[in-house]
């Protein structure tokens, strides 16, 4: 069905197939679990919800088993401390591939609606994207607007992110999300992020990101970083530790050891 909703400009038909698509997560995930089932581990966020439809349509809310959903465990040698790196001050970045029409929809709805906002009112500050699979019709669409620098051949992503002072992460979904995020935090970028980000990890707005639930909270939260850094910088410093104390591999490892030994 991505390759059907990414094809069609028609809303509604777009619409139904997204609807479809869904539905049928749902029904695969029944057939997964079977009728005979005491635990279920559930290695990424983006299935939660189609997972939970379809227990709850088959053994009512009062029977659900216990659900155990590790987020990503991290290894920090990978990524270079902030300090390393300099970074470029008023400079905000967005990464990801774009050959999903959710990707697509969700960073034209941000440039358009939200970026042209923030630049009119800071002039001086750069939107980078770093996308991959960009279609050429995405790209002509909105590939010109003001402020917006479009990047490609990046030698080490890690070192990109350090250089950079926010990061935002529009979300209309969990898939493919969170370990985006989880890296952001673990370079020590401001973020801003969807609402959803919060159900996807379980940070705390205000402490480790910012969370925006319309477009005039985006241009708001951005506003702040923009015009304090100082906030930014502490900020990204909280997220990076939270991140280490709680997603090192080895306290991952652990814990999925624990469920299996529950068994």
């Amino acid at each position: 069905y991505d390759a059907k909703i990414a094809a069609t400009k028609d809303i509604v038909r777009k619409n139904y197939y997204q609807e479809c698509q869904k539905r049928l997560a749902n029904w695969e995930w029944a057939q997964v679990l079977g009728e005979k089932f005491k635990r279920v581990m559930l290695y990424d966020n983006h299935f939660k919800q189609g997972l939970l439809c379809a227990l709850l349509e088959r053994e009512g809310k009062g029977n659900i088993p216990p659900i155990f959903i590790p987020v990503y465990g991290m290894d920090f040698s990978l990524i270079l401390p902030r300090e390393n790196i300099e970074v470029e001050p008023n400079s905000v970045y967005w990464f990801g591939t774009l050959d999903l029409a959710n990707n697509q929809n969700t960073l034209s709805w941000f440039i358009l609606g939200i970026w042209a906002q923030v630049f009119g009112n800071y002039p001086h500050s750069k939107l980078y994207i770093a996308a991959r699979n960009c279609p050429e019709d995405f790209l002509s669409n909105i590939g010109n607007t003001q402020g917006v620098y479009w990047v490609d051949n990046i030698p080490n992503i890690y070192d990109f992110m350090a250089s950079k002072a926010i990061m935002v992460l529009p979300m209309q979904n969990y898939g493919g999300q969170q370990m985006k995020l989880l890296e952001a935090m673990a370079v020590g970028n401001a973020i801003v992020a969807s609402a959803q980000a919060l159900q996807a990890i379980g940070a705390t707005h205000g402490e480790q990101l910012f969370i925006a639930k319309n477009q005039q909270a985006f241009v708001q939260l951005l506003s702040t970083l923009i015009e304090h850094p100082n906030i930014g910088v502490a900020m990204g410093n909280h997220a990076k530790s939270w991140v280490k104390n709680r997603l090192i591999q080895a306290k991952m490892d652990d814990r999925i050891l624990g469920f299996y030994q529950a068994l």
